[in-house]
């Protein structure tokens, strides 16, 4: 199998504020690394997917495209879930596999964590729930003051997010819908009750997104785009932030079955423990991003890094059996970001879930 590499695109644009946090990091000070990607070459062509048109009357989901039955859903505020994802301790996560949107990020070292967002779906309970970090203001603040469900953050991260259009809705903020699970070791057992009850709590005059976050397509429109080519597998890799050496990372790989994309991490099925099934979506996009030093180092003494979700770069968008690569750009932190191929054409994407990773080196490839 040959891979041919590809140029790291600069980021541009306004820098998000940094930051991040584990109950017991401190200040430190750095600069960010650039980064760069490989792709498995591809040389075939496919043939043009186009979609079917949504219920004629029918409001359509801004966070996956799709019909809503009920109206009033598209009113109601989105919440935002971070499940922490540390084989064999976080894993099975309960009631992400709900979530309609689910951002991959990497933290320290080659470990990622998910911000996963729920909005005409819930999901009760759901966990493990981990200690935020500083990309998530950016991804969080285009969705119209979502209600942010964490566990544990330092003083610096706190700040940061109280300060920011997103509520939040830690385990400081409603206690009484946080609990321990005690077959599961701490800390990777803080669970909340429910998303609808973390959206019980929402400030008078809260409402949902006011635009998509992603753009869908619209019937007769190919998906992802008109010169996409054919791609089955998909293998992601998080190499440490800021050039350090790591010894590979736990290894994700998403798998085309025909109708969605479904996701293996550490060689097996990745599944949700509420209902067992194995996790899948119709899209998947790997945005390549920048670590920024965050001001924080882990107990370890390791720089945590953030990543630069204002600005721009490279951008694989998978759907329907496919594959688009091109470019990102996002030019604040409540504009959405746009998807373009190497011709220039917005990538849209078939209506359904997402799942959005940000590795911030090399080493993902696809076939």
């Amino acid at each position: 199998m040959r891979t041919r590499p590809l140029a790291a695109l600069a980021l541009a644009g306004s820098v998000l504020v940094a930051c991040g946090g584990g109950d017991e990091e401190r200040a430190a000070t750095t600069d960010s690394s650039a980064t760069t990607a490989e792709v498995d070459e591809v040389t075939t062509t496919a043939p043009t997917t186009t979609t079917e048109a949504p219920a004629v009357d029918a409001p359509i989901s801004m966070l996956t495209g799709l019909p809503l039955v009920d109206e009033w859903v598209q009113a109601r505020p989105v919440v935002a879930v971070k499940f922490d994802n540390v084989e064999g301790r976080s894993t099975p996560q309960v009631g992400i596999g709900a979530a309609e949107v689910v951002y991959e990020v990497p933290v320290e070292g080659q470990v990622t964590r998910f911000l996963a967002l729920f909005h005409s779906v819930d999901a009760s309970p759901i966990g493990p729930i981990r200690s935020a970090r500083g990309s998530e203001i950016g991804l969080l603040e285009e969705l119209n003051g979502p209600l942010f469900a964490w566990h544990g953050a330092n003083a610096l991260l706190n700040s940061h997010v109280r300060s920011s259009s997103v509520v939040p809705r830690s385990i400081d903020d409603v206690p009484h819908l946080y609990y321990r699970d005690r077959s599961r070791r701490s800390p990777y057992n803080s669970f909340a009750v429910g998303t609808a009850d973390i959206r019980a709590t929402a400030p008078e005059g809260s409402t949902g997104p006011l635009q998509p976050i992603l753009r869908f397509a619209q019937p007769g429109e190919a998906v992802p785009s008109p010169n996409a080519l054919p791609a089955t597998s998909i293998r992601l890799a998080f190499p440490p932030p800021f050039g350090g050496r790591g010894g590979g990372g736990t290894a994700v790989r998403f798998e085309w079955d025909g109708s969605r994309w479904v996701r293996f991490q550490a060689g097996h099925p990745h599944v949700d423990a509420a209902g067992g099934g194995q996790i899948g979506v119709d899209n998947v996009i790997v945005r390549f991003t920048q670590a920024l030093d965050s001001g924080t180092v882990d107990q370890a003494g390791s720089r945590v890094p953030t990543a630069q979700v204002v600005g721009e770069g490279e951008a694989w968008v998978f759907s329907g059996g496919k594959v688009a690569t091109g470019t990102w750009h996002k030019p604040d932190n409540t504009t959405p970001t746009t998807y373009r191929d190497v011709e220039g054409n917005e990538i849209v994407l078939a209506p359904g879930k997402t799942w959005i990773a940000l590795p911030y080196g090399p080493g993902s490839s696809f076939k």
